[in-house]
């Protein structure tokens, strides 16, 4: 029987993560949503988001005029950051690392 490592993912690679599945919900994805598909704890999602808001890669946006409701939705920023992230990695994977 082997055992499975597990690698954690740096904090680039989460911020990628939730950048991407925000990417990826089209018209903006709920907190919750956007929680489980990320795979953070409470805590670390609530430090990622503050994190990629105050940098600008994402926004929050309500839902309706009279709802407290909001939904993300990913900056010109965060695209522009998506990509060049998606261009270093083919990069790296090129020269073997």
């Amino acid at each position: 029987m082997s055992l499975k490592t597990v690698r954690r993912r740096s904090k680039l690679e989460v911020n990628r993560d939730i950048l991407l599945e925000v990417k990826k919900s089209g018209i903006g994805i709920s907190p919750t949503n956007l929680m489980r598909k990320s795979n953070l704890s409470f805590g670390m999602f609530e430090d990622y988001i503050s994190d990629l808001e105050s940098r600008g890669f994402l926004i929050r946006d309500l839902v309706g005029k009279k709802s407290s409701r909001f939904v993300f939705i990913l900056t010109d920023k965060g695209r522009n950051f998506l990509c060049r992230f998606d261009d270093f990695r083919e990069f790296l994977d090129e020269f073997g690392f």
